[in-house]
């Protein structure tokens, strides 16, 4: 038992500094996972435990993006999606009560960059970045 206390408590800590890291000015310091159409892993992006991955309440793919960006939920209940260009800029700002745990949101017109995608469910924030691409 304690060791799985230890675990969480490690992973946590983890996790705290890498969200925490999204919210410097630097925006390389954002914790960026880059995963293809399938949900699966590529080359490119932040390598996280399996820990960390777990305590995110939201995932996202494909990252990078070009026209449209997933966001795939843990909970099937109320969440708040912003998404914030590198200079603080609020670019979309919107409450989803979603049935399903899958959304769309079109990112076709933001310009290529990275951008901040924090997702808050009330009891829960975690904030992954996301790479815009042009085609």
């Amino acid at each position: 038992m304690k060791k799985i206390a230890s675990y969480l408590i490690m992973a946590t800590m983890i996790l705290s500094v890498a969200l925490i890291a999204c919210d410097k000015p630097d925006d390389d310091e954002c914790l960026c996972l880059f995963v293809n159409s399938m949900g699966m892993p590529i080359e490119g992006g932040d390598i996280i435990s399996d820990e960390v991955r777990e305590a995110l309440i939201f995932m996202m793919y494909p990252n990078p993006a070009y026209e449209v960006v997933y966001l795939i939920f843990k909970t099937a209940d109320s969440h708040t999606v912003t998404i914030t260009n590198v200079n603080g800029k609020v670019l979309l700002d919107q409450s989803f009560d979603v049935d399903t745990e899958t959304i769309a949101i079109n990112v076709s017109t933001y310009p290529a960059g990275k951008y901040r995608v924090t997702v808050n469910n009330g009891k829960q924030k975690s904030t992954l970045c996301l790479v815009k691409k042009e085609r």
